[in-house]
């Protein structure tokens, strides 16, 4: 009586055991796939070392490209790994930035915006005085147009020279940390293997190995 009902018990279990070990996993961490890392087939690997995660992929090729300065490939089949970069919508990481650096980079901003009011107010009297030209050339006095120039003139390039010290005096300059919000929200994606994409079948006009 004791052995039919082992048996019964038993039958799920190796039911279940063999229908894990049938499911695709990930050569590198040799895990399953689940609803945040789904398994993909990036290269022409098959059987047990075709699937893999993205995650895995990924972390791999950050640490295998530190040594060589090829483009990623597969380093069984040495298929090359198709990949393209896409920008992070929601959520944008933003580099640390110390309270000197953002008090420089907001001076810097306010000389900026000078800069260019003063370069319009100058464009500005150019305009006025284009068709009124002074008949007296040996009067000694400005006209408004001419002083409020001459002020704008002189107030743009104490905040160029204001700015660009702001600039040398912070750690990382706006460019840097422009590139660097850029690099922090690129996200790079694996595409899924496509033998029509492949050149190393697609040379052959029936679609087999090259000869």
């Amino acid at each position: 009586m004791v052995t039919p009902l082992r048996h019964a018990l038993s039958e799920p279990s190796l039911v279940t055991s063999a229908s894990t070990a049938s499911m695709p996993i990930c050569r590198i961490c040799h895990m399953p796939s689940e609803e945040r890392a789904e398994l993909i087939s990036p290269c022409r690997c098959a059987g047990t070392m075709q699937y893999i995660h993205t995650a895995c992929l990924m972390h791999w090729i950050e640490v295998s490209s530190r040594r060589a300065k090829r483009p990623p490939c597969c380093e069984l089949c040495q298929y090359q790994y198709q990949r393209h970069k896409r920008f992070r919508v929601g959520r944008w990481l933003v580099p640390a930035v110390s309270t000197r650096d953002k008090l420089l980079h907001a001076l810097f901003v306010i000389t900026a915006i000078v800069m260019v009011t003063c370069a319009v107010i100058t464009i500005f009297c150019f305009k006025q005085d284009s068709g009124k030209r002074r008949l007296a050339y040996d009067e000694a006095e400005l006209t408004s147009n001419e002083t409020v120039t001459l002020v704008c003139g002189i107030l743009f390039f104490a905040s160029f020279f204001v700015g660009m010290y702001c600039e040398i005096k912070a750690k990382y300059s706006i460019y840097q940390l422009v590139t660097r919000v850029f690099y922090l929200n690129q996200q790079w994606f694996i595409e899924e293997y496509d033998r029509s994409k492949d050149d190393k079948f697609r040379c052959s006009p029936t679609g087999g190995s090259p000869v």
